[in-house]
């Protein structure tokens, strides 16, 4: 998140902090009430109207998106059919879109609940912790979801979860890790090290794994309120 926002909070000049979706707190008056979806001049846009689910309301209304609609499935089919990894050339085809978003109540409700999230921080190991969907649309896409903006709110909320049950038990969570290097493990990795290099392309410079482990240190200076 860090490395996501630095640019786009220095060219704009804005010295607040970054914002973060706390799921419960729209549980029980839905996602379409919120300040987040509401349509209003400070929202980040409404709801999708009608088949085919474009924002009508508010900011982003008149957003339109480039990249192909909902590839998921077809992206990975091609990866594992081919078995290297590769994404075809036209994944990248422009393609322009009405923006495109589908809350769904019910899934925030079942699965981003006050209990739900005090049973998340309550998993003793980093594998058990670990688990996107509360909206549909764009934001539902694996491979477009960023350009949601609410992408950046929902996964500063991620880090602030995974914040929150480090500090629980820092000495043994400093650098707790979980996962293999590739995108369903095509093509075949070995699983991440604390001594993996991260690359950031245009976005910053590359970072070893343990040097990203807690927002406090390392590149990071930020806490979570």
């Amino acid at each position: 998140m860090s490395g996501f926002m630095k640019v786009p909070f220095e060219m704009s000049g804005y010295k607040g902090a970054q914002p973060y979706w706390d799921w419960p707190a729209y549980v029980e008056d839905g996602l379409e009430n919120s300040t987040i979806f509401d349509g209003g001049p400070y929202s980040l846009g409404s709801n999708g109207r009608g088949n085919s689910s474009c924002v009508y309301k508010g900011p982003f209304s008149n957003y339109t998106t480039t990249f192909p609609y909902f590839f998921n499935d077809i992206i990975m089919d091609n990866i594992e059919n081919n078995g290297n990894g590769s994404i075809p050339s036209w994944s990248f085809d422009y393609s322009p879109n009405c923006f495109q978003r589908a809350l769904d109540n019910e899934s925030l409700r079942l699965n981003n609940n006050a209990s739900d999230i005090k049973q998340l921080l309550s998993q003793p190991t980093i594998s058990d912790f670990q688990r996107h969907v509360a909206m549909g649309g764009d934001g539902a896409d694996l491979f477009t979801s960023p350009t949601d903006p609410v992408f950046f709110l929902h996964h500063a909320q991620v880090d602030r979860m995974w914040w929150m049950w480090q500090f629980m038990d820092l000495e043994n969570r400093r650098y707790a890790l979980s996962g293999i290097q590739t995108l369903e493990n095509f093509p075949a990795s070995p699983e991440l090290t604390l001594e993996d290099q991260i690359t950031w392309g245009p976005l910053g410079r590359n970072y070893t794994t343990k040097s990203l482990m807690a927002v406090n240190d390392g590149p990071f200076c930020y806490r979570y309120e």
